[in-house]
């Protein structure tokens, strides 16, 4: 009776440390189904090499080039131009560019040029001739801005060297 007994721990235990490790190997590498249903919290204490790894596919945008964050957009590249084009910086303007965020110009993010967070994105945007298509510029003025995919974002060098969280 007392080596059934052994054996019936000794399997209770196995189950206890097989679920525990299962359990804590799915919690540190989620899968895109997963991050999904994560709350914005779980999500930004991922990390950013993890983020990219499972963002959700999908249209994104590194609004400034020096911006810590890359927004996940429902706008296509056409639209930011469209709105470029319209002069997108009326002052009084919200938007969300097709993010999750919401730009708001009356809160101002560049006090030198008395600039809110919608026009510090259109003024950066005039600069970055590769965006506008026009020839000439400032190297230190161009980047990407529009990308096809969280990877394709990843690649480019300028993401890579200032963005710390994906903004789903």
């Amino acid at each position: 009776m007392t080596k059934k007994l052994w054996w019936v721990i000794g399997i209770l235990c196995a189950v206890v440390v097989i679920g525990a490790g299962t359990f804590t190997y799915i919690k540190n590498n989620p899968t895109k189904a997963m991050a999904a249903k994560m709350s914005d919290k779980e999500w930004k204490d991922l990390g950013i090499e993890k983020q990219f790894k499972v963002a959700p596919a999908g249209h994104y945008v590194h609004l400034t080039k020096s911006s810590p964050y890359l927004y996940k957009t429902s706008w296509s590249e056409k639209q930011f131009h469209e709105w470029y084009n319209a002069g997108g910086h009326s002052g009084k303007e919200k938007i969300t560019f097709g993010t999750s965020k919401t730009f708001d110009d009356k809160k101002i993010v560049d006090s030198e040029n008395d600039n809110g967070e919608v026009a510090d994105v259109w003024s950066k945007l005039f600069d970055n001739t590769k965006f506008t298509g026009q020839k000439g510029g400032e190297p230190e003025d161009m980047y990407q801005v529009y990308f096809n995919s969280a990877a394709d974002a990843k690649k480019d060098p300028d993401v890579g060297r200032t963005v710390s969280q994906i903004v789903r």
